[in-house]
């Protein structure tokens, strides 16, 4: 979808607490992300995830300026360091040709880093939804119950493993 997410940056806290959340970093190619969005390319993978992603409003002419690779730099989402969510920066903080500072175009890349800022809260909202979900699969009876039989753990009535018992016998048996 033109977002590189790197892998080491996720991070996260949960679930059920106040201050829990997850947080990612990535790269960002602009022009890929906004044909993804407009496409709905998650669905080649994904295709029963729903995403409420817009289109981003942004003039057409900075577009053009922002696919031709001559603006913005380096966009990327950034986790933040001392709480969950993400931030936005499309790497430009002001644009100035022939000592001019182009206002216009600056507010079209405010607005392009705003778009970006709502679609990385809303992976970053499926990211922490989603381990929720997992967690609360890998913590439930049935999860407990079918790794239990899968890997064959045996426990005494009072509930203390009894692998080692098998263990002893086998050895016991033997001599």
């Amino acid at each position: 979808m033109g977002i590189a997410v790197n892998k080491e940056s996720i991070k996260f806290r949960g679930f059920y607490s106040q201050g829990d959340g997850s947080g990612f970093s990535a790269m960002v190619d602009i022009p890929k992300l906004v044909n993804a969005v407009a496409n709905q390319s998650w669905k080649d993978y994904a295709p029963m995830q729903e995403f409420n992603f817009d289109v981003p409003q942004t003039d057409r002419r900075v577009m053009a300026l922002v696919s031709g690779g001559l603006l913005p730099s380096e966009p990327q989402i950034i986790s933040r360091s001392r709480q969950f969510g993400v931030v936005t920066n499309v790497g430009i903080s002001e644009v100035i040709r022939d000592g001019k500072t182009h206002d216009n175009i600056f507010e079209e890349l405010d607005k392009l880093e705003e778009w970006l800022r709502s679609v990385a809260e809303i992976l970053n909202r499926h990211l922490y939804t989603s381990l929720e979900k997992q967690y609360d699969f890998l913590t439930s009876d049935t999860a407990i119950k079918e790794s239990l039989l899968t890997n064959e753990y045996l426990f005494t009535a009072d509930g203390r493993s009894a692998n080692h018992l098998v263990e002893l016998n086998k050895r016991t048996s033997k001599n």
